[in-house]
């Protein structure tokens, strides 16, 4: 699973606001602020709406057991 360090990493290195990523994911900019602080308590479905998001901006989340815990970044594919 995705962690909050993650998410909020990759936010950062693709430029997008709070706001803008609480909105692509459709959920609350208070939500976004509160789990990256650690304020928020995790939930799955949330996670995964980050997730997609930041995905979707070329964002590639590593894991342990491949390359170690970490981001990487690819182009996203042009849309026809």
């Amino acid at each position: 699973m995705v962690n909050i360090f993650q998410i909020r990493a990759a936010r950062a290195w693709i430029g997008l606001s709070q706001e803008a990523l609480a909105k692509e994911a459709g959920i609350a900019k208070r939500t976004v602020i509160r789990l990256e602080n650690s304020e928020e308590p995790r939930s799955e479905r949330i996670v995964e709406k980050l997730r997609s998001t930041l995905e979707k901006h070329g964002i590639e989340f590593l894991f342990e057991g491949e390359e170690g815990v970490g981001l990487r970044f690819r182009r996203p594919k042009s849309r026809p």
